[in-house]
């Protein structure tokens, strides 16, 4: 492991994967395939002051990430906060990956003082005790890429009284939209485990009926593992 690289700012982050200087000082959206890494940020612990909101989608390694190894997987969000530790197992991802992953990066104080400031530590998915990631549907993921263009076309125009507030007010949105995924997510993960628990009461049913009871005794966790297509694990 090599040292820890720390970054404070929009544009030390921007320096770090090779970008130009940012548009704006305390918010960024930038897209995976314009990284062209400065330094080699392979196996070093990343600890990072800002918030950022990361879509990878193809592989490019696991991340070390509070509890967790997030293995990239085509259309995976993971969610970071100020003072958060990250490693990366592999390379940063390069322009030659030519994929179609972003990373919406904001300073803390870009919020100071609004109501998303008061709020943002009940978007659970900013904690280390997370237990997954999230994946995206094709359709979430264009309904997020959507607000990211307005965050960035705000950023990008000439700045006004109004500028900040729909900055933030789009931040907001998009992490109310995360909510929502990761309640689709869990919803439909208890939906499997549902329809999983009534295989396993039928398979059960279905063996006593029978005379493997009497022939094999109780059923091991193989043979329910095999009539299940799992893993005996």
């Amino acid at each position: 492991m090599r040292e820890s690289y720390f970054i404070h700012s929009i544009s030390q982050a921007h320096n770090a994967v090779g970008l130009a200087k940012p548009k704006h000082p305390l918010v960024s959206v930038v897209k995976t395939n314009e990284y062209k890494p400065s330094i080699d940020l392979r196996s070093v612990k990343a600890i990072n002051n800002l918030y950022q909101i990361t879509l990878k989608h193809i592989g490019c390694g696991n991340l070390l990430y509070g509890k967790n190894s997030y293995d990239y997987e085509e259309g995976t969000l993971v969610f970071t906060a100020p003072g958060q530790v990250t490693i990366w197992e592999a390379q940063m991802p390069s322009q030659s990956d030519a994929d179609e992953g972003w990373t919406l990066a904001f300073h803390p104080d870009l919020i100071q003082k609004s109501n998303l400031a008061n709020k943002i530590d009940t978007y659970f998915f900013f904690q280390y005790d997370v237990n997954e990631a999230l994946h995206l549907s094709d359709d979430e993921r264009k309904m997020l890429e959507e607000i990211l263009d307005k965050i960035e076309k705000e950023y990008s125009q000439n700045l006004d009284r109004h500028s900040q507030s729909l900055i933030i007010s789009n931040i907001e949105l998009l992490l109310d939209y995360c909510i929502r995924f990761y309640d689709r997510q869990f919803y439909t993960r208890s939906n499997l485990n549902v329809d999983l628990v009534s295989r396993f009461e039928n398979l059960l049913k279905g063996y006593y009926k029978t005379d493997k009871a009497i022939e094999l005794g109780i059923p091991s966790v193989k043979y329910c593992a095999l009539e299940l297509n799992l893993s005996t694990n």
